[in-house]
């Protein structure tokens, strides 16, 4: 996938579309709640919806990092992966700075620099602390 330009697009649709059909239930729960037209939903969908996820603060990092993650061939799962992946992303797309497992903070600065957001995630606590102004203690 990674020599295959055409192999790399096709599996970045296809992530999308696996996204977005886990989404679709609460997708129309909520449209149908707040009074949107099943054909208001369609054009938002057809026209808008990959656009306008990618800017929400934690949907569009949390469907960054799934697309990362499926398309690393030889990454393997770990049972608490999507616990860490959700919580996380949720983190990183409203706090100022966030510690996380080393290659959680990897994949959710990457996806921040593909969606050309500040990278706000850190691998341990020492690069967080080092990130902020802390005024020098004198004792």
């Amino acid at each position: 996938m990674r020599d295959n330009s055409s192999g790399r697009a096709l599996l970045r649709r296809r992530t999308w579309a696996k996204f977005y059909s886990d989404l679709s239930k609460e997708l129309v729960e909520e449209s149908w709640r707040i009074g949107i037209t099943p054909a208001q939903m369609s054009e938002w969908t057809i026209q808008h919806a990959e656009t306008e996820v990618c800017e929400m603060p934690s949907l569009g990092l949390y469907r960054e990092v799934i697309h990362e993650k499926l398309s690393d061939t030889q990454l393997q799962w770990e049972s608490n992966d999507l616990t860490d992946m959700i919580y996380l992303t949720a983190a990183a797309g409203y706090c100022n700075q966030v510690v996380g497992e080393r290659s959680h903070a990897s994949h959710i600065n990457n996806s921040s620099r593909r969606l050309r957001r500040a990278q706000n995630t850190h691998r341990n606590l020492r690069t967080f602390l080092d990130k902020l102004e802390l005024p020098e203690l004198t004792g």
